[in-house]
């Protein structure tokens, strides 16, 4: 569906929207607005003015244009609320992660245990990346970066770099996660 494919798939899986519902949601807006110059020129027939059907018209498909782009400027705004929540976060995780660090926790299990605390969304997303991590055997930055990109959230894309580069170069994670 060409409208559901203009929106970012990053955004649409950040609001838990398929594109098939995004699609909807525009033409339902463009069909609700597009009914609106029509219902006004009937209220001035009422009132007894005129109005051209031809004009009616093209207001309609207008306002049904600017209708039609309603959907993809809420999602952007929705979107941009998401990924903050999920900086705010992915910041509370990196505390903890570093403090059982700091208590002497691996950083797989650190890791783990701190993606475990919690029920929000961002968590739930956390700690199903890193589940994923558990079965495939791919190391936590590899799964955190790949959701970093999905998502489009930088921060946590920056995370898995560091990370990575923690774990190559044999730097102290703890450190890296403090930056």
């Amino acid at each position: 569906s060409w409208a559901a494919d203009r929106a970012p798939a990053a955004d649409l899986e950040l609001v838990g929207r398929t594109p098939e519902q995004h699609a909807l949601r525009k033409l339902g807006a463009a069909t609700a607005v597009a009914t609106l110059p029509a219902a006004a020129s009937g209220v001035a027939a009422l009132a007894g003015v005129g109005v051209r059907p031809g004009a009616v018209a093209i207001v309609s498909l207008c306002v049904a244009l600017g209708g039609f782009v309603i959907p993809d400027i809420e999602l952007r705004g929705l979107a941009a609320e998401r990924r903050a929540e999920f900086v705010h976060a992915l910041s509370s995780f990196l505390d903890v992660t570093a403090v059982l660090l700091a208590g002497g926790a691996g950083t797989e299990s650190a890791l783990h245990a701190a993606a475990s605390l919690g029920d929000a969304w961002p968590q739930q997303r956390l700690r199903a990346a890193l589940d994923r991590c558990r079965l495939t055997g791919l190391p936590p930055w590899e799964v955190l970066g790949l959701l970093g990109d999905r998502l489009q959230i930088d921060e946590l894309s920056q995370l898995a770099t560091s990370l990575q580069l923690a774990g190559e170069q044999g730097a102290r994670v703890r450190v890296t996660l403090m930056e």
